[in-house]
């Protein structure tokens, strides 16, 4: 639109030409004597006095529009910046829920092997409940770092722009 309007403040230096006409009816009362009236013109203009005005507008429109292209170059900068940060945070929380899968892998293992010395009279019942806590634990790291992959997926959808067709 600014470019538009740039182009349009440069047109009014050149001249322009303008016709009109009209037709119509008079006569002493609306109904007796009327006769057809008619009128035509024509207008010559010819920008030679408003010569700084028209500078000026076009000096104005073109700052216009490179503000507005600023704006634009910037308005693309921050939506790729924002891709590419979503980008990584998905390549982060990916590596966070492989991470805390295998954690919660581990803890079961762990609480498996807790329980086979407690049956066989090896170990105690606090060793049990220590991993149990552990498997807790690592159970809810999975859960959280799960709910941050999909948040970093709804980011980048909404970066991209397709949140309309998203599913988790």
């Amino acid at each position: 639109m600014a470019r538009h309007k740039h182009r349009a403040a440069i047109g009014q230096q050149v001249p322009a030409i303008a016709f009109a006409a009209n037709y119509g009816g008079s006569g002493n009362t609306p109904s007796s004597n009327v006769r057809g009236t008619y009128q035509i013109g024509g207008v010559l203009s010819i920008p030679l006095f408003d010569g700084g005005d028209t500078v000026g507008n076009i000096k104005a429109t073109k700052s216009r529009q490179y503000e507005a292209e600023d704006i634009l170059r910037q308005l693309k900068e921050d939506a790729d910046e924002e891709v590419r940060s979503a980008l990584a945070a998905i390549e982060f929380t990916s590596q966070e829920v492989v991470a805390t899968t295998e954690s919660v892998g581990v803890a079961l293992l762990a609480l498996k092997l807790s329980r086979d010395r407690f049956f066989s009279g090896v170990g105690d019942n606090l060793e049990v409940v220590a991993a149990q806590a552990v498997l807790a634990t690592s159970r809810n790291r999975r859960v959280r770092a799960l709910a941050k992959y999909n948040n970093s997926r709804i980011k980048l959808a909404v970066a991209v722009g397709i949140i309309k067709g998203f599913q988790l």
